[in-house]
């Protein structure tokens, strides 16, 4: 991300005061976009943007950037980690009843440009967790959907997991491993059901990723186009969390992830290849 600038501005907008503002430059394949970081008075930290050399079909000026339209409304949970609540170290999903918390013991990360609106950034330190629900335990399918910029090239690194089990099992889980290609870890009885792209991960851009499992194959798909594709009948869940950021082993947390998450959505299905395009289609 390129820092375009600092202004100042005390004026009333969605009901957050705006008492500091940056404006980041964004780039991630279509018409660039500046993005106001606003931190408020109230404890919340938000975002406005605008668009620069706007292009017909692009973004428009003179409304927020809202997440895609585009694509299935059914999701289980959804993260667009526009406002970050200072207060209560959270993320609220968009029905407002789920959080995203990060401990009391660590930074909460920062809300940062994304590729909607805002995005959560991560750094070593950064940890997000979902407590886990009935509804998030998809046993009979999933689709797993967010973009993804990934900051720093480390060995392994793990943006989004669905723990299971006590020592290193996931339901779901995507990382970035050496020599830098997305893997996909899912747990069933007596095996992994692991799978890894054919194309390299790329650092310092925007990317949109869903993990899919339909009760027969696990996939993973990458900018719209599937990439890996295994044999996977089965998939363990239990009521562990979701994490955001890092990963944890046998009860040690390890792998964590540098760089920024947004738009994250749990499906409790798997999602067509159509409309898998349509949610990595930027506005």
């Amino acid at each position: 991300m390129s820092q375009g600038g600092r202004g100042q501005s005390d004026r009333l907008r969605q009901g957050v005061l705006v008492t500091t503002a940056r404006l980041v430059n964004l780039a991630v394949g279509f018409p660039k976009v500046t993005a106001l970081v606003l931190i408020g008075a109230c404890g919340r930290i938000g975002f406005d943007v605008a668009a620069e050399g706007q292009a017909d079909g692009g973004v428009d000026a003179s409304e927020p950037i809202d997440a895609p339209s585009l694509g299935p409304d059914d999701y289980v949970v959804r993260f667009t980690f526009d406002t970050l609540e200072v207060t209560n170290r959270r993320y609220a999903d968009e029905s407002g009843t789920r959080f995203a918390v990060c401990p009391s013991d660590l930074q909460c990360g920062t809300v940062a440009g994304g590729v909607f609106a805002g995005a959560a950034f991560f750094d070593e330190t950064t940890e997000l967790r979902v407590t886990s629900e009935p509804a998030l335990e998809t046993s009979s399918a999933y689709t797993v959907s967010f973009w993804m910029n990934v900051d720093v090239n480390e060995s392994v690194a793990c943006p989004v997991s669905k723990l299971v089990g006590s020592a290193d099992g996931n339901s779901w889980q995507l990382c970035v491993n050496a020599p830098d290609r997305w893997t996909t870890y899912a747990s069933s009885t007596g095996a992994t059901n692991d799978a890894q792209t054919t194309a390299t991960a790329t650092f310092d851009a925007w990317h949109h990723v869903a993990l899919r499992w339909d009760g027969t194959r696990s996939r993973i798909t990458i900018d719209g186009a599937v990439n890996a594709d295994v044999a996977a009948s089965s998939v363990m869940f239990d009521g562990q969390d979701v994490i955001l950021g890092f990963d944890i082993d046998s009860g040690t947390k390890v792998d964590y992830f540098t760089g920024y998450l947004d738009e994250l959505r749990i499906y409790g299905r798997a999602l067509s290849d159509a409309d898998v395009v349509q949610l990595a289609t930027p506005p």
